[in-house]
């Protein structure tokens, strides 16, 4: 799972949309390409995955997020909770993102005011280099 999610971004904003959010942003492609790779998460035997690490993730507006199943670590960080029980929902709410062709859906983040924000097709290269 060290590949890098070419092209999909990432950044923390505060009160982005009126509310403290961590942005997920790509293409509908890599959106839809992304939902199995939180399966491979659920397959592994890793607590969390950090997405982090396979995003590109904004300089100006860096954020470390983690897929996890369910316990929180000491590892500084927002986290995602995708269990085995939440994945069915989080994966079909994905799919209809990426199948739209642009918009966005929210998810909750455990322990944080903030929220995700995965959008399709809404942050062109252009607003990432002028707010990222």
């Amino acid at each position: 799972m060290s590949e890098t999610i070419i092209g999909v971004r990432l950044g923390f904003f505060p009160a982005f949309k009126g509310r403290d959010s961590v942005l997920l942003h790509g293409t509908a492609h890599q959106i839809y390409s992304f939902v199995p790779r939180l399966y491979e998460f659920l397959a592994s035997s890793l607590e969390e995955w950090p997405v982090h690490e396979q995003a590109l993730v904004s300089r100006r507006r860096p954020v470390r997020l983690f897929a996890s199943r369910l316990r929180m670590s000491d590892d500084t960080g927002f986290r995602w909770r995708c269990s085995p029980a939440e994945l069915p929902a989080i994966q079909a709410r994905l799919l209809a993102l990426a199948m739209s062709g642009s918009g966005h859906c929210y998810f909750a983040l455990a322990a944080s005011r903030a929220r995700l924000i995965v959008s399709v097709g809404e942050y062109p290269e252009t607003w990432w280099h002028k707010h990222g």
